[in-house]
């Protein structure tokens, strides 16, 4: 069990990892350890080198360290402080001397190296790019998604030209197309620590012939004594749930077709099976007569060569995607080396490859040079690639290099993170810390969390514990809901009685109304007085305020689910705002311009024309249209502006 650590246990030299959650000062801790390194190890704001892993955090870092220097330098300059790491500050270092430093970081402060994992890599490459042995100068693609899709479209007609039908067929049913060769390496493209596939067991064209060959025997079977098999099927006394006449005549009849063909269908409807051997046996009643006819042995076989069939292609499936992904790599890597260009990815990867090359040392003995101590914020996001970048750099040397991560998070695959890298950090580090005091949440909630998490191997994994938080004692505001439910509260959803089949799209319409009514809840005890959010413990009721609809949030994973509970909102009444995710090609301002521009393309066209002036952009309505189009001169007006638009473009440019 780790136990809270104050910034000033942090030893300011070899690797150290701070692990902290959410809401337990990650970075104020990371902004006291840059105060920490500019008074004691004398450094200057430019050689602290600061990396997280969104432009966000990015600035919101910047803003917060630049403000905490300023703090610091008001103590100094008072010689007297409330702020209790300020004032042990004050106890360790001469004011003058501190308050210089302290003064230059201010004013340098444009030199502060602050950035995301992807700009401290190009700029590390920019910077050293001889040394590094990369092109001075490359285009940095924003997104390289159109590349790869160009990439993935060469190899699926490569790949439908040489396949088998049923090869073919099992693909476009497993993939869709090339777009699902896309999505299935899309997030692995940038990763080069993919593990090469063993030779498979079971080789496709080995399982085609010999299902083949079943269905040829089975075939020849069934049209040389159809009618005897139907016959004893119906004879038979078999279990009537599944072999009732009603429900094998379809059967028989689908049967028919599929060996009509002398093209054997893969993969086999489920009906064929109630035609095999073991099936029948299984189905027999007491007085029901053994089968005897080799047809029924004949459909086992097939069902069996069909199976092996399935597990070939799903192995040769995974062997596609596999060699897909190296191809897709290299393929990517030569068009961007072409065209001058590279990726985010190709960044990290970029600056790996040069810290493991010929001029590795000298390369990671510059960047040493120019950056004397390194804080890696949200270090649970890391890759092994990141990993070896900074131990690369950093880690065998007295240069202090401290992780900030929150474990529990590192667990969250689905956005990069790699749970393995983190464990492999926390080992090699040369000392861990802990900040336990969660000072974003009510103690209530924090005892409900620890809770959940309670019991052993909570995430699977030996190496990775729940360190349960604690509530810090400070000032809070709280929210206070007179409607006696716990802090943390799990819904369970339930199929409808009434419903045959239950869908991911009627649960999220359900998932969108329970919350929908659950925040009208809210606002009806806000109205009450009985939800109201203010002064904290010991404070007078009368300084809250009620809870109002800006205190409340949705978290959803997708854009379209929060639309969808938005519109659920909007059913009751309640206004709200969508943040994060979709396409501006998709809204409707991106409509407006497009019609616009497509007037502005062909003024002579009164459809387009119509169209644009009859946008919110342009505001024209029907009387107005109506107007125009009865008058010539005004009509040859309209016209005559988009054709002065056009004019304009054609010369100067769309700006």
């Amino acid at each position: 069990m780790l136990e809270q650590r104050p910034p000033f246990d942090v030893t300011l030299a070899g690797v150290g990892l701070v692990e902290a959650g959410a809401g337990t000062g990650k970075t104020w801790t990371i902004t006291a350890l840059v105060l920490r390194l500019l008074l004691e190890q004398e450094l200057t704001i430019g050689q602290i080198l600061v990396v997280t892993y969104t432009r966000a955090a990015t600035g919101e870092l910047r803003g917060r360290i630049r403000n905490r220097l300023i703090q610091a330098l008001a103590a100094f300059g008072a010689g007297t402080t409330d702020d209790e790491y300020l004032q042990a500050l004050l106890l360790r270092h001469d004011p003058e001397q501190a308050a210089a430093r302290l003064r230059l970081a201010i004013e340098s402060f444009d030199e502060a190296a602050i950035y995301t994992i992807h700009s401290f890599c190009q700029r590390a490459l920019a910077e050293t790019a001889f040394a590094a042995g990369q092109p001075f100068e490359r285009e940095l693609l924003a997104d390289q998604q159109d590349m790869l899709a160009d990439v993935a479209r060469d190899v699926w007609r490569k790949l439908m030209a040489m396949a088998s039908e049923s090869w073919a067929r099992w693909l476009i049913s497993a993939l869709g197309g090339p777009e699902g060769l896309v999505s299935r390496v899309r997030s692995h493209v940038g990763r080069i620590d993919a593990l090469t596939l063993a030779p498979d067991e079971d080789d496709p064209q080995d399982a085609e012939q010999a299902f083949a060959a079943a269905f040829a025997t089975a075939r020849l079977l069934w049209q040389a004594d159809a009618a005897k098999i139907c016959a004893w099927l119906a004879s038979a006394k078999l279990h009537q749930a599944s072999y009732a006449p009603e429900k094998m005549q379809p059967r028989i009849d689908w049967l028919g077709q599929l060996f009509a063909g002398e093209t054997p269908l893969f993969p086999l409807p489920d009906i064929v099976e109630f035609f095999g051997l073991a099936k029948i046996t299984a189905k027999r009643t007491k007085t029901s007569p053994q089968p005897e006819h080799e047809f029924f042995g004949a459909v086992d076989v097939l069902l069996q060569t069909a199976g092996r069939l399935e597990a070939a292609y799903e192995n040769a499936t995974r062997r596609l995607l596999h060699d897909f992904l190296l191809t897709a790599r290299l393929e990517l890597a030569a068009r961007k080396r072409r065209s001058g260009q590279m990726a985010y990815d190709d960044l990290l990867a970029d600056l790996a490859h040069a810290l493991q090359g010929p001029a590795g040392p000298a390369l990671a003995g510059s960047l040493r040079e120019r950056y004397r101590a390194a804080l890696v914020d949200e270090f649970q996001d890391t890759d092994p690639l990141q990993l070896d970048i900074f131990f690369g750099i950093f880690g065998q040397q007295a240069h202090p290099l401290i992780f900030v991560g929150d474990p529990k998070q590192a667990i969250y695959g689905f956005r990069g993170a790699d749970v393995f890298a983190y464990l492999t950090a926390r080992q090699q580090a040369d000392a861990r810390y802990a900040l336990l005091e969660n000072r974003r949440s009510v103690p209530p909630l924090l005892t409900a969390v620890n809770a959940l998490f309670a019991r052993p191997n909570p995430f699977l994994l030996d190496d990775l514990p729940f360190e349960p938080a604690r509530a810090a004692t400070m000032e809070r505001k709280l929210c206070r809901i007179d409607d006696g439910l716990s802090p943390l509260t799990l819904w369970s959803m339930s199929k409808p009685g009434d419903e045959k089949s239950f869908t991911k799209e009627a649960a999220l319409g359900l998932a969108a109304t329970a919350v929908a009514t659950d925040i009208a809840r809210l606002l009806a005890l806000a109205a009450t007085g009985r939800a109201t959010l203010g002064a904290g413990k010991g404070g007078a009721r009368d300084d809250a305020r009620r809870l109002g609809g800006g205190d409340i949030a949705v978290l959803v994973r997708k854009h379209h689910q929060g639309e969808v509970v938005k519109n659920a909102l909007a059913r009751r009444g309640i206004a709200s705002v969508t943040l994060g995710g979709g396409s501006v090609w998709h809204s409707a301002e991106a409509e407006e311009i497009e019609r616009w521009l497509l007037a502005v393309a062909a003024p002579s066209r009164a459809g387009l024309v119509r169209a644009a002036l009859a946008t919110v952009l342009l505001g024209a309505d029907a009387g107005e249209l109506a107007a125009w189009a009865d008058s010539d001169p005004a009509w040859s007006a309209r016209q005559g502006s988009f054709h002065d638009d056009l004019l304009l473009f054609r010369e100067r440019g769309f700006m």
